[in-house]
């Protein structure tokens, strides 16, 4: 079986939730019609379902099309330096800053203390592109 979006839309239908189905599946037709767009946000998604359903259903909809058998997005992080430079982060970065209260600042490797940093990291997600 390859990556297509009959195989993620047939995906979707296994999930139990109606809302998140129709979320999901507004999703996949976006990122299908806009071959361009590589990243997508919860603001993102609230414009396309036109804001019919909430943050929290947004996000789940949003991580289940990253469990799929075939995953539609990815998770990722970004550390915002000022207006226009951001930087990326692993996972692994953001697990580390919550167990020890600080963020290694990717660019300068200085600590970023905890209620300081979190202003300053973006989750988004990747499309992936088959």
């Amino acid at each position: 079986m390859q990556y297509s979006k009959e195989n993620i839309l047939a995906d979707i239908e296994r999930v139990p939730s109606d809302i998140h189905k129709k979320i999901m599946c507004a999703v996949v037709d976006y990122a299908f019609k806009y071959q361009n767009v590589k990243e997508i946000g919860i603001g993102d998604v609230k414009q396309i379902v036109k804001d019919d359903f909430s943050e929290v259903d947004i996000l789940l909809s949003l991580q289940m099309l990253c469990l799929l058998q075939y995953p539609l997005l990815e998770l990722k992080y970004e550390f915002q330096k000022d207006e226009d430079d951001y930087y990326l982060l692993t996972k692994n970065d953001i697990k580390e800053a919550k167990k020890n209260g600080f963020l290694i600042n990717p660019v300068t490797g200085n600590a970023i203390p905890k209620g300081i940093f979190e202003s300053k990291v973006f989750m988004f997600f990747e499309i992936k592109r088959f």
